[in-house]
């Protein structure tokens, strides 16, 4: 990783260096140094990866032959090392405002929507459809049908990611 860390400045990477890591941990092999990287030379990319790992953590996965991919410790680690605020800090704004997103309360979360219509990318918008109907339920989900500063806020960050 250190080699060419560029390498790693594209969404795409990044995802593909997440699933590495993450395979690595669930076979036992030791990622010491891989999170080491992460957390150290790669700077905002490090972290984007870690955000990555923790988020395959937090869904379960399927796998194409069936079933549900087990939780990695990968997974738990990076949430670990996210949960500093100052190695958060290193990362991208839409980073931040993606974690932002995933981790605060839901009745608090259209508070950080115009945030998120600003700075916010792809792990944003996801997480901004899933709070509105058909993704959502109303029973027991968070849930904002007809709220229009989520609407915007998906609007504008659809149209940012075509540009």
């Amino acid at each position: 990783m250190a080699d060419e860390p560029s390498a790693f400045s594209q969404r795409a990477m990044q995802s593909e260096a997440a699933s590495v890591i993450a395979s690595a941990a669930l076979a036992g092999l030791a990622t010491d140094a891989a999170f080491d990287q992460l957390t150290t030379s790669l700077g905002s990319d490090g972290v984007d990866i870690l955000y990555d790992l923790m988020v395959r953590e937090r869904s379960n996965i399927p796998l194409p032959g069936g079933g549900i991919a087990k939780p990695s410790a990968a997974g738990a680690r990076a949430r670990e090392l996210l949960a500093d605020e100052t190695l958060r800090e290193k990362g991208t704004p839409s980073l931040r405002i993606a974690y932002d997103l995933l981790l605060t309360p839901c009745l608090q979360r259209p508070e950080l929507f115009g945030q998120a219509a600003a700075e916010g990318d792809d792990r944003a918008l996801s997480i901004l459809r899933a709070l509105q109907l058909p993704v959502c339920t109303r029973a027991g989900s968070c849930c904002f049908p007809d709220n229009r500063e989520l609407e915007r806020a998906i609007v504008d960050i659809q149209s940012r990611l075509r540009r």
